[in-house]
């Protein structure tokens, strides 16, 4: 006996994908519970990493923290330095991490921006 396997994934949007300097997932742009979450938290998180930078676990425990939202959203320039971040704390090497710091605010405020006017459309 066969089976025939139907997909229940939404069809495809007819929407244009954003470039991939914006690095989020268009489709939960409209998902304002998850994106209000991620604008409360994420600056929490990179505040955390800021005044800890010189301390390797509480690092990257604030880092761990910012990766698991971003990667909740799609900002994949943000998990990949906030994941930066968590390395350097658990293997107590530091060097870099102001700068991967530094880079990670910049990101953060670009993903905002983007996210916020993709919501307004």
């Amino acid at each position: 006996m066969t089976t025939k396997q139907t997909s229940h994934l939404p069809s495809p949007s007819s929407e244009p994908s954003p470039p991939p300097e914006y690095h989020v997932i268009v489709l939960l742009v409209d998902d304002h519970e998850l994106t209000d979450l991620f604008f409360d938290g994420a600056p929490k998180y990179i505040a955390g990493i800021n005044q800890h930078i010189n301390d390797p676990p509480n690092l990257a425990l604030h880092a761990h923290s910012l990766k698991s939202i971003s990667l909740n959203l799609g900002a994949k320039r943000m998990v990949q330095l906030a994941g930066k971040l968590e390395e350097m704390g658990n293997g107590g090497i530091l060097v870099g991490a102001p700068h991967v710091s530094s880079e990670l605010e910049t990101v953060f405020n670009q993903t905002k921006d983007k996210l916020l006017s993709l919501r307004e459309k």
